[in-house]
């Protein structure tokens, strides 16, 4: 660094064109060229991305590209500090994209840097910090305000704590001073006071510890405050003799476990980073590889968008907009496709001919789904509105399970649960496959009282759908199923999965046990 640096300032030349002289690379030997060579390109690949993405997808694409995640330690109290840092300063992000017309990366620098100029320094989350099992050592200045389970105050002797007194450094004429002071001598009260913060401090458990010999010639002498807080009387300390606790003490045995085989040597505590719900999609994600539900769930690392997202989540919004229009008023093609452009999402396309492709695909969808809708439209009513995009939440076991039906249909003996899929149809469903409706007719039966008997994938490629009958004892397998699942995901060490389907993966980039 220091040679690119010294060559750039000796030069006078920015160290990005610095880094393309030929003469420079040449003292570097062949690997390190290499290395910088893939940088350069990442540099020019981001700038022109920068021009026409919004700054969030030029983020996600940085720490993709210069592969960060490699650098970062696997199961560390430090990696995963790393990354939830990383996901605070995401989340920033998108809460600028979310507040500005203009998002581009320049945009946000200007904003950023006005920030700064103002004094902001902005919030870091301490989450972290507060869900570990560690050992924190600080001094009682700093302890104000927090709490722990339990508290070690060594070194409790006298000329120590209380100190010997110590002269401000500045010292304040006292008749300067508008408060009444206390009588007495005030430093000894100041450090009164500091140990009675550091006794509040604890929560379940509170460790005193003095010595009369550290080394010295001198045996030293209790803290004066351990004999005012009626710890240990006069007599005690005469004798030396300490056969009783105080009545305080924590009286148990504690243990501390460096490695688990369940949880990655994060003890138990890991489980407090689970996150407080769980959904199909992330049920999905830990049977296909726990690894990867643990990098998507825990450790939430931002991946980049992908087109079939954008476009699933635009056929979705006109789906539910038109149908909800339909069930009031007739509704015209012409205006379903007006509501498809005003909820067409723009984002993460890799080209204008991609974006134009799913454009027009998506087009000849709603006409077929128009068509298909006019002969069939057998939506329930719940509470004069029609059953789209139901929201719920099951309890399992003290766990919750979220979701969102698409559509319910009102059919002989109870209801149909329809899912829209914009993929490719299928003709027959796995096991597997049949989860996510699965879990959705358990909702509708726990949570909306209904009686599903159909379940069905609507492909809107085609309008072709694959159904099969909801039988009670498949949907009480299901809630089986989830709940030990749950129960796998509480106990997971997240060992990855390896197989074919890592060449799909969102975290291949960064994953040291890929198989591809």
């Amino acid at each position: 660094v220091s040679t690119i640096t010294q060559y750039s300032d000796k030069k006078g030349i920015p160290i990005f064109e610095a880094l393309k002289d030929n003469h420079l690379l040449s003292k570097f030997i062949s690997e390190t060229q290499i290395k910088i060579k893939k940088l350069i390109d990442n540099l020019n690949n981001h700038y022109e991305l920068s021009k026409h993405k919004n700054v969030g997808e030029v983020f996600i694409s940085v720490i993709q590209d210069l592969e960060y995640g490699k650098n970062i330690p696997e199961n560390t109290e430090d990696g995963f500090r790393k990354w939830e840092l990383i996901d605070q300063f995401y989340n920033k992000i998108k809460d600028f994209e979310n507040s500005q017309i203009d998002a581009k990366l320049c945009s946000y620098m200007d904003n950023l840097q006005m920030e700064l100029d103002a004094g902001e320094e902005g919030i870091i989350n301490k989450k972290i910090e507060s869900q570990f099992d560690t050992v924190k050592i600080m001094t009682i200045h700093s302890s104000k305000g927090l709490e722990f389970d339990y508290v070690f105050l060594p070194y409790l002797v006298a000329r120590s704590f209380p100190s010997d007194q110590k002269s401000d450094p500045i010292e304040i004429p006292r008749d300067l001073i508008k408060e009444v002071l206390p009588g007495g001598d005030f430093h000894i009260q100041e450090e009164r006071r500091l140990f009675y913060v550091a006794l509040t401090r604890a929560k379940k458990g509170l460790f005193l510890t003095w010595s009369t010999d550290h080394g010295g010639k001198q045996l030293k002498k209790p803290s004066r405050f351990l004999s005012e807080s009626n710890l240990i009387n006069e007599e005690m300390i005469k004798n030396q003799k300490f056969i009783r606790s105080p009545s305080f003490c924590v009286k148990k045995t504690m243990s501390f476990k460096l490695e688990s085989d369940e949880t990655n040597g994060w003890g138990n505590d890991f489980k407090n980073f689970l996150p407080d719900h769980f959904s199909y999609s992330q049920l999905e994600s830990f049977r296909k590889c726990p690894l990867e539900y643990k990098l998507k769930n825990i450790l939430k690392i931002k991946t980049r968008g992908k087109s079939v997202f954008s476009f699933g989540k635009t056929i979705h919004s006109t789906l539910h907009r038109f149908v909800e229009k339909s069930l009031k008023e007739k509704v015209s093609l012409k205006e379903l496709l007006n509501i498809y452009d005003e909820e067409w999402i723009f984002d993460w396309y890799q080209s204008e001919k991609e974006r134009e492709d799913f454009y027009n695909k998506g087009k000849e969808s709603l006409k077929l789904f128009y068509d298909d809708f006019k002969k069939n439209n057998n939506v329930l009513i719940i509470d004069e509105e029609g059953a789209l995009e139901k929201d719920f939440q099951i309890k399992l076991n003290g766990d919750v399970v979220i979701g969102k039906i698409d559509r319910i249909d009102e059919i002989e003996g109870g209801v149909e649960i329809i899912d829209y899929k914009t993929g490719s149809p299928k003709k027959t469903l796995t096991k597997d496959d049949k989860l996510q409706l699965l879990i959705y007719a358990l909702a509708a039966k726990r949570v909306l009282r209904l009686n599903p008997v159909k379940l069905t994938y609507y492909y809107l490629d085609d309008c072709s759908k694959a159904s099969f009958n909801a039988k009670d004892e498949m949907i009480e397998k299901t809630e089986s199923e989830i709940k030990e699942l749950i129960s796998k995901i509480k106990r997971s060490n997240f060992k990855p999965s390896v197989g074919w389907h890592c060449k799909f993966c969102d975290f291949r980039d960064i994953c040291a046990h890929k198989k591809i």
